[in-house]
C-alpha cells in the first residue's frame, strides 16, 4: 500500500500550484529473476499555470493500473 501527496508550484516556470495525490496497492512477485509488481489505484493532479496572455488550470484525477520491473 503506498499513499503520497504533494504541493508544488512556488511560481517556478510560471506553474502557481501543483497538487498530486496518489494512492495505490502492489503485489510483488517475480518475473523470472527480476523483482516486479503489479499496481492498482487512483491518481488526483492539478496544476494551475500562467504566463500571460496563457492561463491553464487542469485537473486530472482517474484509476490507474500497471506493471513494474525493478532493475
Amino acid at each position: 500500500m503506498n499513499l503520497s501527496y504533494s504541493y508544488g508550484g512556488w511560481d517556478v516556470d510560471n506553474v502557481d500550484e501543483v497538487y498530486d495525490f496518489i494512492g495505490n496497492a502492489a503485489y510483488r512477485f517475480k518475473m523470472g529473476s527480476v523483482s516486479s509488481k503489479f499496481l492498482v489505484g487512483y491518481r488526483y493532479l492539478s496544476i494551475e499555470y500562467e504566463d500571460q496572455p496563457i492561463v491553464l488550470n487542469v485537473d486530472v484525477k482517474g484509476p490507474l493500473i500497471g506493471i513494474g520491473m525493478e532493475f
